[in-house]
């Protein structure tokens, strides 16, 4: 998928490959955010599905493609401040 811009066009456009790349380039790093939140002890699987199913429901959201990682950081850390609360 190229660069992030080009990711996240992608994933706007509901391109077929877009939700596997996403998840291909930024799993290892939400799993370490959200280990970073919430510790060790609590269902890390459950949590990352939540992440990206948010980010692929709301990736019209993106204004700007060249900060997709910073947008799926904060949804990781929105969701995990959820599970907190």
């Amino acid at each position: 998928m190229g660069d992030d811009e080009a990711l996240s066009s992608a994933l706007k456009q509901k391109h077929p490959g877009a939700m596997e790349a996403l998840y291909d380039r930024y799993n290892v790093h939400i799993q370490r955010v959200l280990v970073r939140v919430m510790g060790i002890d609590f269902n890390l699987e459950d949590m990352l599905h939540e992440v990206f199913v948010a980010a692929f429901s709301n990736a019209s959201s993106l204004k700007d493609g060249s900060r997709l990682k910073a947008w799926i950081t904060s949804i990781a850390v929105f969701t995990a401040r959820q599970k907190i609360r």
